[in-house]
């Protein structure tokens, strides 16, 4: 509308005009795009399913069932019927119309296989005596008496030859088996095992005369017949150009090899940390590798190390994950635990809320031990915070996408976060040996107890703790960094101990911080008993055992938190004491329930002790927190 008149007009979109933007000023179809060049005659840029000049004639070759066992169609020039097909997996060929062929592998090895390469040969009709790669495959961490199923890429028979190489974290790890051998190079599925009976050995193992295995390699070539003749129970052999079988009448029958480097040269650096050796294959224009990683260390990347005294919730957790998938998709154990932890914290928030409210009133903390569960409560309570955070920080790495990743927050939590849960853990530890110490010099002093003293030893008793714990594991946020995987950019938060007094110093300080607390503990709980017994045996001269039977009914609370306690410690002490390296799965779920069960005690339900009659009126406000010890 004009603002001088009421008349009205119409602004026209793109490739409309006239008065009522109802006229085209294109040739072209509305759903393509029209490009002018000057002077020159447009051209109209058709899109999926048009053609034409002028982009008005539709035709779609996907229309029709195009593609074989579900492939997907895509047109590639909408002026012919030409498509493509996307296979779906286990199936080739220009319609998706053909199968590729299966090979299942059953183990049953002796040696544990760190990473293996697999790979599918044939001979070709126009070389003679040459060995010819059609497919390989790259696997890891395969469970020697276990099995696995695998495709020959895009060929509709099994290879008459396929070979099985295993590596290890040593060069002298290299093994090499026969998995296939046939002449019929037509079937489309086969099972076989790999097994130790069918292993080619190096000919320098064979030879056994240093003089010939220093021959060149030309006439080396001419003393194998003798490895058949001397050796009747060798199937195969090879050394760096050839792969040779003995045949029934003990002859050598050579075939020409060329083995391909599995050095992983196309990188910079090394990507396997912890001392793992890089594997690498190039096959069809595709370029994998993968990690042979030393014992205790685990991941694509040999990024998760187990060290004795210690349990990382990075390593006993982090192995589980399956890096990209969601969560939905991530298996029961990793769900499961993050339920247990979210239990964990909200149970956590609400008793120690309660134990807070009740000892922050004046009355509740008028002697030590009372300060010491105000602050426990609050040390408990930021743990777990801390737990839950740090779950959510390795969640949040492994599952979400690269590019939603902030690096440098990532840098400062991977430094900052397991340190933080460690030493708080440690802290509620030492606060409850505060506590049970504080208990026993009180029932040594009965009556000269002084309240007053208590409290004021409370500062620095708290500060020296927290000074000790922190400068005990100072060393966690230096070790630890970020590494990305090349192939997934997925961020890893590690640990690295460079030299060998820093891990003995690491395991000297985590037995300290875990027999430390725990002897103390158990010291404090029969240390009370024995000593309230032998004081009302003195004075009422009675029984010893009834004594004792009437001592630990009367004062169960203060023997009750000590022994909750020392058993809340035993999973973790044991199993920080056996070694958690295995590749067993119920193990490690063993170790992740023993880690679990650790964090209980940052309830502070074990530590609340039930108030004493003169108590109670002033804890009357928080009587849910009497009901929870």
């Amino acid at each position: 509308m004009y603002a001088n008149s009421n008349e009205t007009y119409c602004v026209c979109d793109s490739s409309w005009t006239g008065q009522n933007c109802n006229i085209t000023t294109t040739h072209c179809h509305l759903s393509s795009r029209c490009i002018r060049s000057g002077s020159l005659k447009s051209i109209c840029v058709c899109t999926v399913g048009y053609f034409g000049s002028r982009c008005s004639a539709s035709f779609d070759p996907c229309a029709v069932d195009s593609c074989s066992y579900h492939g997907q169609c895509y047109p590639t020039d909408q002026r012919t019927t030409r498509y493509a097909c996307l296979c779906n997996p286990g199936f080739f060929g220009i319609r998706c119309e053909f199968q590729e062929a299966e090979l299942r592998v059953s183990f049953e090895l002796n040696e544990e296989i760190s990473a293996c390469i697999i790979t599918f040969t044939d001979l070709r009709p126009s070389q003679v005596g040459l060995l010819f790669v059609q497919h390989r495959v790259l696997l890891k961490s395969i469970d020697v008496h276990g099995h696995i199923t695998i495709r020959n890429a895009n060929e509709m028979a099994v290879s008459r030859f396929v070979l099985l190489e295993t590596f290890g974290v040593n060069i002298s790890d290299y093994r090499l088996h026969i998995l296939v051998l046939r002449r019929n190079p037509t079937v489309q599925s086969l099972t076989t095992r790999a097994i130790e009976s069918n292993r080619c050995s190096h000919v320098d193992a064979l030879l056994l005369n240093r003089t010939l295995i220093e021959l060149v390699p030309l006439a080396k070539v001419k003393l194998y017949a003798r490895v058949c003749q001397r050796s009747p129970a060798v199937k195969c052999f090879y050394d760096e150009a050839h792969l040779c079988f003995c045949d029934v009448v003990n002859a050598p029958d050579c075939l020409v090899r060329i083995r391909e480097s599995t050095v992983c040269d196309k990188l910079p650096i090394n990507p396997c940390i912890h001392g793992g050796r890089c594997i690498q294959i190039s096959n069809q224009n595709h370029w994998d590798f993968t990690c042979a990683c030393p014992a205790c260390t685990y991941g694509a990347l040999c990024q998760l190390t187990i060290e004795k005294y210690t349990l990382s919730f990075d390593v006993l957790f982090g192995r589980e994950i399956r890096p990209g998938f969601p969560f939905s998709k991530q298996s029961p154990l990793v769900r499961t635990c993050v339920g247990i932890v979210v239990c964990l914290i909200l149970i956590g928030l609400i008793l120690n809320a309660l134990c807070f409210s009740t000892f922050v009133q004046p009355s509740a903390s008028d002697a030590g031990v009372g300060i010491y569960l105000l602050i426990l409560s609050l040390v408990n309570q930021f743990g777990l915070c801390v737990l839950g955070v740090k779950l959510f920080f390795v969640l949040h790495t492994q599952l979400s996408s690269p590019s939603s990743i902030n690096h440098h927050v990532l840098l400062h939590a991977c430094a900052i976060l397991e340190y933080l849960l460690t030493i708080l853990f440690c802290l509620s530890d030492w606060l409850t040996v505060c506590i049970s110490i504080e208990r026993v010099i009180n029932v040594i002093k009965g009556v000269n107890f002084s309240k007053s003293m208590s409290r004021r030893l409370v500062k620095y008793s708290c500060s020296c703790l927290f000074v000790f714990t922190a400068a005990s594991f100072i060393h966690q946020p230096l070790n630890r960094h970020i590494i990305t995987d090349p192939r997934s950019l997925t961020v890893w938060c590690v640990k690295s101990v460079h030299t060998p007094w820093q891990q003995k110093y690491e395991s000297v300080i985590y037995l300290i911080h875990l027999i430390g607390p725990f002897s103390c503990n158990a010291f404090s709980a029969v240390f009370l008993v024995v000593t309230l017994t032998r004081n009302k045996a003195k004075v009422y001269k009675k029984n010893t055992m009834k004594m004792l039977q009437q001592q630990l009914a009367q004062h169960k609370h203060l023997v009750v938190s000590p022994i909750i306690l020392i058993l809340l410690a035993l999973p973790r002490l044991i199993l920080s004491l056996v070694s958690a390296c295995t590749k067993k799965p119920w193990l490690n779920i063993l170790f992740i329930g023993g880690y679990l069960i650790s964090f209980l005690p940052l309830l502070d339900q074990p530590t609340l002790p039930t108030p004493s009659p003169p108590q109670i009126p002033e804890s009357a406000p928080t009587q849910i927190a009497e009901v929870a010890t």
